[in-house]
Formats: C-alpha cells, sequence, structure tokens
C-alpha cells in the first residue's frame, strides 16, 4: 500500500541486476547477509504495522538477530537509524515509525517479553554455534571496536570521492530515481498518509552514503549499505510515475518525454560501449575521458528534469524540472 505492486517490482529488480550488490556479493564477507536481515527485518516491521499479524514480529526478531551478527557494518546501520529516530522525534517532532494511522495501535501493545525472548534466543544459539562455541560471545563483542577500526584510514583504500563516482556510474538508476523519491517524500510528507514511514529509507540512504565516504578503504560493501534504501525510494519513485502514465492526458502530457529520454539512453549506452571497447584495445586520449563525463553530467541532468516533470507534484518542481532539462 505504501510502495504499489509495480514500485515494488522495480525495486526488486533494481536489486536482482546491481552491480554493487553482485560485486559485493562475490568476496562472502556478510555484507549480502546483513542487507538481507537487516532490511528484512524492517520490512516486517512496517508489514506489521499495516497488517496487525504478530507473526511478522517474531519474524523480524529473529531477522534482526541474525543481522547484528552477519557483518560489522551493521553498526554503521544501527547508528544511523538511532540518529534519524533522534531528529524525528525531538526537532521535527515525528514519530518515524507511525506507519500507520489508527487508534487500535495503543490497543495492542507489543508482547516484548515473547519478542525478547526470540531475539535473544536467536542470538545466543547463533553466536555460540548452538551452545558449541561459547567463545562466539567475547568475539561478537569486539564488533564495535572493529567498526571504529574499519572507520579508519588505511594504507591504499579507495579515494573519498569514490562513492560519490560510483553511484552514478553503476547505478544511475537508483540514484537518480531514488533521489527524486527521497524529496518527494520530504517534500510533500504531510500528504503521503501510510508511506510517510518510507520517510526512514531517505536517513538511511543520507547516513549510510555518509558513512561510505568517510570509511577507510570505502569498498564495494560500503556503497551497497546505500544502494538499498535507494532503490525502496526508486521503487516508489516509479510507482508515482506509472500512476501518473495511467491518467488520461498521459500521451499529450509525457509521451514526448519518455521518447526523448529512450532515444538519450539508446546514444548514451552506444557510447558507453564504445568507451568501455576502446579500455581494453587502446588507451583512451584525454579528450574521450573529457567527451565521456559531459555525457553523464548532462544525461543526469536531463533525466532529472524530465523525471520530475513526470512525477508532477509543486509547480515549483515542474518548473524547476523543465529549466534542468533545458539546462
Amino acid at each position: 500500500s505504501r510502495m504499489g505492486r509495480i514500485g515494488a517490482l522495480a525495486a526488486s529488480l533494481a536489486l536482482a541486476i546491481s552491480p554493487t550488490l553482485v560485486y559485493s556479493a562475490r568476496y562472502g564477507d556478510g555484507t549480502s547477509l546483513l542487507l538481507t536481515t537487516g532490511f528484512g527485518a524492517l520490512a516486517l516491521w512496517f508489514a506489521y504495522r499495516e497488517k496487525r499479524r504478530t507473526g511478522y514480529l517474531y519474524a523480524g526478531s529473529v531477522l534482526a538477530a541474525l543481522a547484528l551478527l552477519a557483518d560489522l557494518r551493521v553498526v554503521g546501520l544501527v547508528l544511523v537509524g538511532a540518529v534519524a529516530w533522534v531528529i524525528e522525534r525531538f526537532i521535527l517532532g515525528r514519530d518515524l515509525f507511525a506507519v500507520v494511522e489508527s487508534a487500535d495501535i495503543a490497543d495492542k501493545p507489543l508482547p516484548w517479553r515473547e519478542l525478547m525472548l526470540c531475539f535473544g534466543g536467536t542470538f545466543v544459539l547463533v553466536v555460540t554455534t548452538l551452545a558449541l562455541n561459547p567463545d562466539g560471545l567475547g568475539a561478537w563483542a569486539d564488533m564495535i571496536s572493529s567498526w571504529f577500526s574499519h572507520m579508519s584510514p588505511v594504507v591504499n583504500g579507495q579515494p573519498w570521492t569514490y562513492p560519490l563516482l560510483a553511484l552514478p556510474l553503476y547505478e544511475p538508476f537508483l540514484l537518480l530515481f531514488g533521489l527524486i523519491g527521497g524529496a518527494t517524500l520530504l517534500v510533500t510528507y504531510k500528504k503521503l498518509g501510510e508511506a510517510r514511514g518510507l520517510t526512514l529509507y531517505v536517513w538511511l540512504a543520507i547516513g549510510l552514503a555518509l558513512l561510505a565516504i568517510l570509511a577507510g578503504g570505502r569498498g564495494a560493501g560500503d556503497v551497497a549499505l546505500a544502494c538499498v534504501p535507494l532503490a525502496m525510494l526508486a521503487g516508489w519513485a516509479v510507482e508515482r510515475l506509472v500512476a501518473s502514465w495511467r491518467e488520461s492526458e498521459f500521451l499529450a502530457r509525457d509521451g514526448l518525454l519518455a521518447t526523448i529520454v529512450l532515444v538519450i539512453l539508446i546514444y548514451v549506452a552506444m557510447q558507453v560501449a564504445f568507451y568501455a571497447r576502446a579500455l581494453y584495445t587502446n588507451a583512451p586520449q584525454s579528450s574521450q575521458f573529457m567527451w565521456f563525463w559531459m555525457l553523464a553530467v548532462a544525461l543526469l541532468i536531463l533525466l532529472g528534469g524530465f523525471s520530475v516533470a513526470w512525477l508532477g507534484g509543486p509547480a515549483s518542481w515542474r518548473v524547476g524540472g523543465v529549466a534542468l532539462a533545458l539546462i
């Protein structure tokens, strides 16, 4: 009800074919497990607030316990979530998890004791390998210090600009539509209703992207964490885009824009293919580098302008989109 079926399908496909996620999954360092269990627990929490089935809570508590054991980057994920909750709760005066406006929420308290037993039992059994390795608790206790070491500068690590360049280069769809979806959520928050819960993904995308920049090695796993919330926001933006296409005036208002963007994407795909081939045949000239980056910047501006115009919203957003497209 928040993202819609089309949006959920778009987000799922984007995650399935994401170059960053596929690349990071090849190393088996726990990042993929953290992404699956951490964001899976969050999705189950949203499902519970919508359908009020306690089974979602128990399944979410199991995934949350597994997320704490999956990878040391879970420290950053929890830290970003806590900071987002504090900002929303005490600065903006909003309940970040109040995704359902229902009067019966207070009448149905959460089964905290059962949830803690489920969470704690899963955590202890897994961290000690079914009680066969009690030293696992001590190893897990070092995770926080390991995370701080992970955030410290390393020799021969990626430059701080790596996440800023990797996202537009490898994840243009997630970045473009994710930014549009996040901006729309923040601007139209009061009109969203149940979709307000998706604002959490905005904070997660911002916080995890900043942590990826601040990380010592700045590996693909750090960037992959920011890709998941961006995919959720991108899926929501696609859902709104498809909904606008279904309007009667679609062909007159958006048909030409869709055609133009399709032609641009085909042209850019050919240019990127020629550029990639040049890397393997001979060293590209400096002019080729400059042309490639100018093309990338122009593509982002055009797609940004067209997408903002597609999504509609306040008049200022539509005017800004047309201005970006003209630039």
